[in-house]
C-alpha cells in the first residue's frame, strides 16, 4: 500500500481545543492519511496540546515527517557558521523533544537549500553548503533524521536557490555520500520548470535512487496574470500523473505527501479530503496499469 501524507494543519491545531480538532484528525485517518508534514518549529517545545497530538498520532499509527523551519528568520545566511550552528541546534532540541514522546522511527526532514546573492558567488556557496549538509548528517547519525534537500523551482519564488537545477542536486549528491541525505522530490517544482524553463521533467536515475521523501501538489495557470500558482489541492492529477507514475515504475517507497495549506478546517476539510481522495485513486491506478503490463 502507498503511503500518503499531507500538512498538518497547524493553524487549526492552535486555534481550536484538541477535542475539537481531534475530528479532524479522524476525518484525515479515514480517508488513508498515514503521516503528517509538520514544520520542525513546533517541536521546539512541549506543552500539554502537542503531547495530547502526538499520544493520538503514536495510537493510530500516523508518523511525523519534517519541513525544517528555524526559529529565527532574521539570520544572516551568508555566515554558514552560523547556519549550521542554528540547524543543530535546532535538530538538538525536536530531537529530545521527539524522546520525551517516545517517538524512535525515521524521519525525513526536507530542508531548502539556501539561496545566493548573485550568479559570481554560486561556486563558492555551493561548496559551502556541501559542507554544511555533511556535518549536518554527521551530528543527526544518531538521531535518526534523514537530511533532505528539496528541488526548487527557477520562479517560484524567483532568486537563486540550490535546488532550483538538477545538476546542483546531482552534485550535492556526489558530494553528500552518506546515507542519511538524500532528496526530497518536489513535483509541482520540476513540472514549473519544464513547463516554464523546459527544462528535463523527469529526474536521472541517480537523483531518483535517491527520493526518500515527495511533496505533490497542484498548479493552474491564472489567465489574468498569464503565470502559474502552486501548492493548491487537486481538481484532477493531470499536472502529477506522469512523475507519480515514474515514481511508481521506479519503485519508490516513501510517503507521497501532498504540500498545500490546510487551514480553516471547517469550511475546507472536504476539499483536502478529495485531494486525498484523487492521488490515493490515482497511485493505485497506476500500480494496476504496471501490473497488468507484467
Amino acid at each position: 500500500m502507498k503511503r500518503i501524507g499531507i500538512c498538518f494543519p497547524e493553524r487549526d491545531f492552535k486555534k481550536l481545543d484538541f477535542e475539537e480538532f481531534q475530528k479532524y484528525l479522524n476525518d484525515f485517518k479515514e480517508a488513508g492519511i498515514t503521516s503528517f508534514d509538520f514544520y520542525t518549529s513546533l517541536f521546539l517545545n512541549l506543552d500539554e496540546k502537542l503531547e495530547k497530538l502526538v499520544l493520538f498520532l503514536n495510537e493510530n499509527d500516523l508518523k511525523i515527517t519534517f519541513h525544517y523551519q528555524s526559529h529565527d528568520d532574521h539570520i544572516d545566511r551568508e555566515d554558514y557558521s552560523l547556519v549550521l550552528e542554528n540547524y543543530k541546534n535546532d535538530l538538538y532540541m525536536v530531537h529530545n523533544n521527539l524522546k520525551k514522546l517516545n517517538i524512535e522511527y525515521k524521519i525525513p526532514i526536507v530542508f531548502h537549500g539556501i539561496n545566493y546573492i548573485d550568479a559570481s558567488k554560486k561556486y563558492q556557496h555551493k561548496l559551502n553548503l556541501i559542507n554544511i549538509y555533511k556535518e549536518l548528517c554527521e551530528y543527526t547519525k544518531g538521531f535518526n533524521f534523514e537530511i533532505l534537500i528539496e528541488t526548487l523551482s527557477y520562479n517560484h519564488p524567483k532568486g537563486l536557490h540550490i535546488g532550483d537545477d538538477l545538476s546542483e542536486i546531482n552534485t550535492l549528491l556526489n558530494k553528500v555520500d552518506v546515507d542519511n541525505f538524500g532528496i526530497c522530490w518536489d513535483i509541482g517544482h520540476t513540472r514549473l520548470n519544464n513547463i516554464e524553463t523546459k527544462t528535463q521533467l523527469y529526474l536521472p536515475s541517480k537523483i531518483i535512487d535517491n527520493i526518500k521523501f515527495t511533496h505533490i501538489h497542484n498548479i493552474i495557470l491564472d489567465k489574468r496574470s498569464n503565470c502559474y500558482l502552486e501548492h493548491l489541492p487537486f481538481t484532477d492529477m493531470d499536472y502529477q500523473d506522469e512523475e507519480l507514475k515514474y515514481l511508481v515504475e521506479n519503485k519508490y517507497s516513501g510517503i507521497y505527501s501532498i504540500e498545500f495549506n490546510t487551514n480553516d478546517l471547517e469550511e475546507n476539510i472536504l476539499v483536502y479530503l478529495n485531494s486525498i481522495k484523487l492521488l490515493k485513486n490515482c497511485l493505485n491506478n497506476l500500480e494496476e496499469e504496471i501490473v497488468w503490463k507484467k
